[in-house]
């Protein structure tokens, strides 16, 4: 039996949005460990196939498979994390003397940048791209286009 539109609204508000998805591997990737690498990249690189719009992975790029699987293979993270980021995708990439790294990604026509830190160079990656590409829903579903939309900070 079909679901009833009742029910079918249900399932759409009980389910996760693919920014919602973004969110949580960004929020995952705080507790993840150097060994978890290969499993979070292949997450965000999964997200960028299902994303809803081209327009929602402006500056971010879903890779050739085999070479993609072939850098984690390699456990060559840090590349394999790159390989998602565009030509036209700003970065940063920071370590601290006690070894936490942080990452800052600026996507084109974006107002601000977004950071992340984390345990390895290629999770902090991971986690920034996902927090940048969070906002590309409200950026060009509202507004019509990032260079139009007003500048969010948070602080």
């Amino acid at each position: 039996m079909p679901p009833t539109p009742f029910e079918d609204s249900l399932v759409s508000l009980t389910s996760p949005s693919w920014a919602d998805r973004l969110a949580a591997l960004a929020l995952a990737i705080t507790d993840s460990l150097p060994g978890e690498e290969a499993r979070r990249i292949g997450e965000l690189r999964e997200l960028l196939l299902q994303a809803p719009s081209a327009g929602a992975i402006v500056g971010a790029r879903v890779p050739d498979p085999a070479a993609f699987e072939a850098m984690l293979k390699a456990r060559a993270f840090e590349s394999a994390a790159l390989l998602l980021f565009g030509t036209d995708c700003g970065y940063m990439l920071s370590r601290g003397s006690r070894g936490e790294h942080m990452a800052s990604v600026l996507l084109p026509g974006r107002p601000e940048e977004s950071t992340a830190s984390a345990d390895s160079a290629a999770l902090a990656l991971v986690a920034a791209m996902a927090m940048a590409l969070q906002d590309a829903p409200l950026l060009f579903g509202k507004y019509g286009d990032a260079a139009s939309a007003p500048a969010f900070r948070l602080n």
